[in-house]
């Protein structure tokens, strides 16, 4: 239901759109994450093995064994210090274009102003 719910374009309005389906998508990864990094998890070891052997099954990926943990000593320092992570949006950068043609019929965003615009909102949001 959860892959249902992130990935559904069949919403009416505002919650069809990209936009509405990546923040669904967010939402959903959030609240994985917020479960698999709660204590009733990360303290039961027959659940960790569960949901190791549920990833390992539906998840491919060319992080190796040694390097997992580095990776889960970074989620959990995030975890920690919360201020670490940055986050942003764009969107409200971007543009549909006036004309879909030069992008053979490719729905896309296009910068409001400029890239460099973009880059210089991106530079300030890391520098907080």
């Amino acid at each position: 239901r959860a892959l249902k719910f992130a990935r559904s374009r069949h919403a009416l309005g505002a919650e069809g759109s990209d936009f509405a389906r990546s923040h669904r998508q967010q939402q959903v990864i959030r609240a994985f994450l917020q479960k698999v990094f709660s204590s009733q998890t990360l303290l039961n070891p027959k659940t960790l093995l569960q949901l190791k052997n549920q990833l390992a099954d539906s998840l491919i990926t060319d992080i190796s064994p040694r390097e997992i943990p580095a990776l889960l000593n970074l989620v959990f320092t995030l975890k920690q210090h919360p201020d670490n992570l940055i986050t942003t949006s764009i969107t409200n950068l971007l543009q549909e274009p006036p004309s879909l043609k030069p992008y053979q019929g490719q729905w896309v965003l296009i910068p409001k102003y400029d890239w460099t615009t973009i880059h210089e909102y991106i530079q300030k949001a890391a520098n907080r």
